[in-house]
């Protein structure tokens, strides 16, 4: 990296320091590797060698190209890339505010990635780890090498995770000691109990179920370190109300009207939590409140749209947008 970003070089150079951001992307023609506001893309050619571009991100949050001449370079561009790449994680002084990886069917790039993490004996310092499009094994790996103690966020988005995937996940330190969640679906398979230990998750799409909802009532709420949740929820019982008419004078020629607007949709999905909820003194169903035993606090209900559920603590400190981490 030395002959190709001298924006890069100054930060990693640098003795102790804190940095906001680093991305990968590991594509089949690319990948780019960025590191605060600077951006460096290794595009690939199929004959051998390729191009190398610099980005910036500007005030808007926008790539915009501050080298525009693209210079050939010869050699294989995985293996330059991935010089780079552990240049960066070599230098144990760094500390990662956020990580980001996306694999978009590379998975030659992603080994080569993870050979990188294999050799340093040291395990990275990263607050919050995103992982975009990764397969199952790939995620295991590439979290056994962030310090527990350090990583504070994960993030799983889009991820081809098997049934095997949920046993091997929760025994892994990281997951233990993480406070906060984003997960964008979670399984049927995978067991809500696991998420119990965090301060605050995310679940962007789960089958509702009333086991589950009996869950969050006998363990959930029980937790000390529990402060807020958001599930948006699908009940594999709902169906859509529509309504069968005859059209014209043919007794045959029937026709589904389109699905009915269902004003009670939002009251429905409160009155769920209400009955099972109710079937614990703690719960007031006026104000759809848990109360926790001898404290002043209680866990507010709500249900912000169809099939989203929001749990919050009354001492919590939530912002408009808490979700984001």
């Amino acid at each position: 990296m030395r002959n190709v970003s001298k924006d890069l070089r100054e930060i990693i150079d640098e003795k102790k320091i804190k940095c906001k951001e680093m991305s990968v992307l590991l594509k089949p023609d690319r990948i780019r590797i960025g590191l605060e506001n600077q951006s460096m893309s290794y595009i690939f050619q199929v004959n051998g060698g390729g191009f190398i571009k610099k980005y910036e991100i500007s005030v808007d949050n926008e790539y915009e190209v501050v080298e525009s001449k693209k210079k050939f370079h010869e050699g294989n561009f995985l293996e330059m890339a991935m010089t780079d790449i552990s240049v960066i994680l070599s230098n144990r002084n760094l500390e990662f505010k956020k990580l980001i990886i996306v694999q978009d069917y590379a998975q030659d790039a992603v080994n080569r990635f993870i050979q990188i993490l294999t050799s340093l004996d040291f395990q990275i310092q990263v607050e919050k780890c995103v992982f975009h499009e990764l397969r199952d094994d790939n995620t295991l790996q590439i979290l056994s090498f962030l310090n527990p103690d350090a990583l504070k966020c994960l993030e799983l988005q889009n991820g081809c995770f098997g049934s095997n995937f949920e046993s091997e996940l929760v025994r892994m330190e990281q997951w233990k000691k993480v406070e906060m969640l984003y997960w964008d679906y979670i399984r049927d398979w995978f067991s809500i109990g696991h998420l119990f230990h965090f301060k605050r998750f995310c679940i962007e799409q789960m089958d509702w179920t009333e086991e589950r909802l009996v869950e969050i009532r006998d363990n959930l709420l029980k937790q000390p370190n529990f402060e807020v949740c958001s599930l948006n929820c699908q009940s594999t019982t709902d169906y859509p109300i529509r309504h069968a008419f005859v059209q014209g004078d043919d007794p045959f020629d029937v026709v589904l009207g389109n699905e009915e607007n269902d004003d009670n949709a939002f009251r429905c999905d409160l009155q769920t939590i209400d009955r099972v909820m109710s079937q614990c003194s703690e719960y007031d169903i006026a104000t759809h409140r848990y109360h926790i035993p001898n404290s002043q606090e209680y866990f507010q209900f709500e249900c912000i749209s169809k099939g989203c559920v929001n749990i919050w603590k009354s001492s919590a400190d939530i912002k408009e947008n808490w979700m984001i981490f």
